[in-house]
């Protein structure tokens, strides 16, 4: 079972203030990447484009202790985004091999078994712990993330982290898919900020979107 790890970057821009520099990019229709050696590419959902420069080294900064390879982000093109707004394209290499339709078949038999509670405890804690090394304070986080479901293109996890820092709280809605693009096993996560998980299925279906592009070059 792929642990969704909890990509920091929103959360760290909302205790500390601290926003990527935004810039106005030139949106393109599809995104073109590397894995091993072998092409890929995606369709960039309208408005967004592939982080570069100092906003790709602050996902970077964020990412360095996750459990995937972060490939790239994409992010809101115009320059007032906001920060928790954005997706993340990882591969998992650990689940490399199989294709799509032998993972998603996995996933259909592990599900059902998902310890959510164990696994939410677990992130809310480990994750708590780099957060709070990461902005120098006391994070506690709620993690409520757990199985969606599964169709032909993925398998689908998601639902909110909570956290509170010096009697500061937010929320951030995440929506993740498990996929792949020919062996090699990928996620696509979306943030959003939000109050609650009232967005996840128009989420999911971004997600969607973006798996159901994948095409390998």
């Amino acid at each position: 079972m792929p642990r969704i790890i909890i990509a920091a970057l929103a959360l760290a821009a909302s205790l500390t203030g601290a926003a990527p520099a935004w810039a106005q990019m030139t949106y393109q229709p599809r995104v073109s990447f590397d894995i091993a050696g072998a092409h890929y590419s995606l369709a960039a959902p309208p408005g967004y484009c592939r982080a570069t420069g100092a906003m790709d080294a602050d996902f970077r900064k964020y990412e360095a202790g996750a459990d995937s390879e972060l490939l790239f982000a994409l992010v809101p093109c115009g320059p007032n985004a906001d920060r928790a707004d954005y997706f993340l394209i990882k591969h998992a290499s650990n689940f490399d091999g199989p294709g799509r339709a032998a993972l998603l078949k996995q996933l259909a038999g592990e599900f059902p078994v998902y310890d959510v509670s164990k696994s939410n405890r677990e992130v809310s804690a480990d994750v708590g712990e780099e957060m709070s090394q990461t902005v120098g304070g006391k994070v506690d986080l709620a993690v409520d993330i757990r199985p969606r479901g599964i169709d032909s293109v993925c398998g689908y996890m998601g639902g909110s982290v909570a956290f509170t820092r010096a009697g500061r709280t937010g929320i951030v809605a995440l929506a993740a898919c498990v996929t792949a693009a020919g062996p090699r096993a990928m996620f696509v996560f979306r943030y959003l900020p939000a109050t609650d998980t009232a967005r996840l299925k128009g989420m999911f279906s971004e997600d969607h979107a973006i798996a159901e592009s994948l095409r390998t070059e």
